[in-house]
């Protein structure tokens, strides 16, 4: 009885190490692409900083664009969409 309550409690031990194992490198994985989609839009960035500035807390300082991207991605996503679109519209102009 002693060795199937041990062989259990090992079977668990081990499946929530694997399981937590595998949701850090995910997590690790999703920071890096989050970071390289960021770096990836500095036009946008740069509009954005441009017009909303750096904000600063003390000894920290943080850009706009990295404050909507890390705070609210669907609002950067959206207001990336939208510059995106008024590029496009200036472009097509005569």
């Amino acid at each position: 009885m002693i060795d199937s309550t041990l062989m259990v409690a090992v079977f668990l031990i081990r499946a929530f190490e694997e399981r937590t194992a595998v949701a850090v490198r995910s997590s690790d994985e999703a920071a890096e692409t989050e970071l390289l989609e960021y770096n990836q839009e500095e036009d946008f960035n740069e509009s954005w900083d441009g017009s909303y500035g750096e904000f600063e807390m003390g000894v920290y300082s943080y850009t706009a664009s990295e404050i909507l991207f890390h705070v609210d991605s669907k609002a950067y996503k959206s207001e990336h969409t939208a510059f995106k679109g008024t590029l496009e519209a200036e472009a097509e102009e005569p």
